[in-house]
């Protein structure tokens, strides 16, 4: 049996393979590429007459014409040219004609073999230019190599050949005009321009705004699907250029970099080799503008308009705080270590991601809402980012035909994927986690991943360009991507934002506004509006007399109104005063209610998270009773040794081995867990079950608290070799809201018991870490407000030194990354604070905690 092959299988992978007339066109133009063109042109006629000839790559010869008007006439046609190397009669068939053609493979093949690398070969599945048929009915090929003495001309009516496998269309052959090659395609039959160009130029121009370009513009599908070989982020290298025309108009197309300039954020990645070894590196660059908008967030524009500073300014804050910026903003950790903490980890992905490496990405960060956009744009015109006569216009047209994550292999993209109906990094689903304000949003963002994959061994895209070939190597790059983009990345983000706010509030951008504030504030509103309403009541009653008496026909009417006049005198001046007051005092209130409610949507956030608070309740309640019944229950020790008695005197050691023993070994191990989960249930009943308000204050005397501790640690403690160490701590209490120093405290030791475990263990194999004393956790008292606390552990990890109280910040493996921030919070509520002193430990990190009571 043989396969045999009906002929609309030419309609289906032509028309209904390729998904779009966009695709279509690149299909087209990779082969113009892959002919080793330097020049391509598109050309859109509305009728051969129309057509420029002097616009051509090569001169189209009298013959060939003649025998295009019989068979166009006076139809639309589109013509795509290129000063390629041509097709032979040969080449016409075993590579045009021949469906599934292995041409390109073949010479991609032997070009690897031979190592080369001058220029990639784009094409290799011998379908590209089947996707003519979507285009138009007919398709007209003319195209001579170096070699030929003539051109040869071959007309396809796609039609027939979709119902006929034995449909032959003859090769003609005219005499050849220069010495050249090339390769001209015309469409015929059923042309639309409006799917492919825009023209505006019936339409009124806009009177602040020159377009300068005839108002013609590409299709912003068009636009973007043929960007794939102008990346808008690095420039062209090669000698390849492609033009547009409507007839003799040339047609401007947006393929400059320039408006990249204006990103807020500029998130990078790279895998890399280094001293043999896989690295990955991440970063995040803020742009002065970023600090701004940041700024405007929090202040909302109002108090923006009064306290807003100039770009050079915001630029000095990143260049004066950037060894704190760097320090938290940049990343390095081997790949092996990097794909170990993440939970879907195997040892092969280090291979695929090797095989395909170096592996780099950059996502530059946009706003496309007019004012926060007119803001950056003119902030990057301050400091010479972009051109005085860059525009809104130009840079939404820009963000519109490349936004998305593109795929390049070196400098050429990879299917479609990052067009906007492609997610394939999973950026909209990430954002319905929350936190939205630090995700990508896929309308304002262009960016690219780039691998190392020259001769196309190991990612491969499908027929229809809209998605990769599922091999190991694609899976484990786009699992390794999206951890990228929508973990590491998100992080990134959350700490720029925090940072920021940190330093703006430090410098004093940001007024330290309390509800107590804005309190006074209305008050003193209030109190004028008081005095305004006194002097608008005079005003009434004045002008009610002069309206009874407006006549002025007796002289008692005229002493009266006379009177009255002289009473108001003054009172103009006063009632101006206390309106103006009034609406001044309303003014910084509402800065002020601003400024609050900013931090108020942080705290919800927040406080949403806190919510856990609700599920640990009812653990706490579900704990206490499994300990309650543990504490009544049968004693199994005795039942256990009489079993154990049993099976020795039956000698039956193998069963008391394998069996008994691990149960016996299970039940000391939950028996010992059990007791002290009953220790630690007091500390949770205290803090989240019992009924308090934040008003319910106590005075808390702090070595009884830690001793309490003390207690309930006390095996971690000895497991640890670690002593809790008081001094000056004799008769020292703070007058605190109830519960609040256990919460604090709790965090505090429990991070000191893991980070000096951690140590213990390094201190194994690496001898830096390694010590001989007794761990421990001093809290000292310095004075009648403040504590010190610090112990012998590692100490704040240099990644965490300037964000450690963030929130989702955590060294930990499995940390949420909440309690420090929570702790900073909750004694801030109250009037306390908590900052990490600069000085350094022994392993050069910070590690002294000082907790202010006021």
């Amino acid at each position: 049996m043989k396969f045999k092959y009906n002929p609309r299988i030419l309609a289906q992978l032509g028309t209904e393979l390729i998904t779009s007339d966009e695709v279509a066109f690149t299909e087209l133009l990779k082969n113009s590429y892959d002919a080793k063109a330097s020049q391509v042109k598109v050309h859109f006629v509305d009728s051969l007459e129309s057509l420029n000839r002097s616009l051509l790559v090569t001169p189209v010869n009298d013959d060939v014409l003649l025998k295009l008007k019989a068979t166009i006439g006076d139809e639309k046609v589109i013509i795509l040219e290129d000063n390629g190397i041509g097709m032979d009669e040969k080449r016409l068939l075993e590579g045009f004609f021949t469906v599934g053609s292995d041409l390109k493979e073949k010479l991609k093949r032997a070009e690897s073999d031979a190592g080369k690398k001058e220029k990639i070969t784009l094409g290799d599945k011998g379908l590209g230019r089947l996707s003519s048929q979507r285009l138009a009915s007919i398709l007209i090929v003319e195209t001579c190599t170096k070699e030929d003495s003539e051109v040869n001309y071959v007309e396809i009516e796609w039609a027939k050949f979709s119902k006929d496998l034995e449909e032959d269309a003859p090769v003609l052959h005219f005499k050849k005009k220069e010495d050249v090659s090339y390769t001209r395609l015309w469409f015929v039959g059923s042309v639309d321009f409006s799917t492919f160009i825009e023209d505006k130029r019936s339409l009124q121009k806009s009177l602040f705004e020159d377009d300068g370009d005839g108002g013609i513009h590409l299709q912003e599908k068009l636009q973007s699907s043929v960007s794939f070989l102008y990346s808008p982020f690095e420039k062209l290298e090669e000698d390849f250029e492609i033009k547009f025309y409507l007839n003799d108009l040339e047609i401007q197309s947006s393929f400059n970099n320039e408006s990249i300039n204006i990103a807020e954020t500029i998130h990078r990645f790279k895998i890399s080799k280094e001293r043999n070894q896989s690295v990955v590196n991440l970063e995040l660059e803020i742009k002065p503008w970023y600090v701004e908008l940041i700024h405007l967030r929090i202040l909302g524009k109002n108090l923006f308009t009064e306290r807003k500073r100039d770009t050079h300014y915001y630029l000095s804050l990143i260049e004066k705080h950037k060894v704190r910026l760097d320090n938290s903003l940049k990343k390095r950790v081997l790949l092996i270590d990097y794909l170990r903490s993440k939970s879907n980890f195997s040892s092969s992905e280090i291979k695929l991601l090797e095989d395909i490496a170096p592996i780099e990405g950059k996502v530059y960060a946009f706003h496309r809402e007019q004012f926060r956009l007119n803001l950056a744009v003119n902030a990057a015109k301050a400091v010479g980012a972009i051109k005085k006569n860059e525009n809104i216009t130009s840079i939404r047209e820009f963000l519109n035909y490349h936004n998305g994550i593109k795929l390049y292999r070196d400098r050429f993209r990879i299917a479609n994927l990052g067009d906007k109906e492609s997610d394939w990094l999973n950026l909209q689903q990430a954002r319905t986690r929350g936190q939205q304000f630090f995700r990508f949003e896929l309308g304002n963002v262009i960016g690219f991943v780039k691998i190392s994959d020259f001769y196309q061994k190991y990612i491969k895209e499908i027929s229809s360009r809209q998605e990769l070939s599922q091999s190991g190597h694609a899976i484990a790059l786009k699992s390794f991507l999206q951890q990228i983009f929508n973990d590491d990345f998100y992080q990134l983000s959350t700490s720029a934002y925090y940072l920021v706010r940190d330093i703006l509030t430090e410098e004093g951008q940001i007024p330290h506004n309390t509800p107590k504030e804005l309190k006074d504030q209305v008050d003193e509103s209030e109190a004028m509006l008081k005095e305004t309403l006194k002097s608008l009541n005079i005003f009434q009653n004045s002008f009610s007399e002069i309206k009874d008496n407006i006549l002025l026909d007796t002289p008692e009417k005229i002493k009266k109104v006379q009177r009255v006049i002289t009473q108001l005198e003054g009172q103009d001046n006063s009632l101006t005063e206390n309106i103006n007051n009034s609406i001044t005092t309303l003014k910084s209130a509402k800065d002020t209610l601003t400024v609050i409610e900013e931090k108020q949507k942080e705290s919800y956030n927040n406080y949403k998270l806190m919510a856990n608070g609700l599920i640990t309740e009812v653990m706490t309640h579900e704990l206490h009773s499994i300990l309650l019944n543990t504490k009544s229950g049968i004693n199994y020790e005795v039942h256990i040794a009489a079993l154990k008695s049993y099976l020795l005197d039956m000698k039956q050691i193998g069963l008391y081995k394998e069996n008994l023993k691990p149960v016996n070994e299970r039940m000391d191990f939950l028996h010992t867990r059990i007791s002290e989960l009953d220790l630690f249930y007091n500390f949770l009943e205290k803090t989240f079950i019992r009924q308090g308000t934040h008003d319910d204050f106590e005075n808390e005397i702090i070595k009884d608290l830690l001793l309490g501790f003390q207690k309930r640690l006390d095996k971690r403690l000895k497991d640890l070799k670690t002593d809790i160490v008081f001094e000056n701590l004799q008769n020292y209490s703070w007058y605190v809201p109830k519960g609040t120093l256990t919460h604090v405290f709790y965090n505090l030791i429990d991070n000191s018991l893991y980070w000096i475990g951690e140590r213990q263990k390094r201190g194994a194999y690496d001898q830096q870490f390694k010590s001989d004393l007794r761990d421990l956790i001093k809290i000292e008292r310095i004075d009648e407000n403040t504590i010190h606390y610090y112990d012998s552990g590692i100490g704040v990890i240099e990644d965490l030194q300037f964000t450690l109280f963030h929130p989702f910040k955590s060294g930990k493996k499995e940390g949420r990354g909440m309690g420090m921030y929570i702790v900073k919070n909750l004694l801030e509520s109250f009037g306390g604070s908590i900052e990490l002193l600069p000085d350094m430990n022994a392993y050069g990190n910070r590690h002294i905690f000082s907790i202010t009571i006021k």
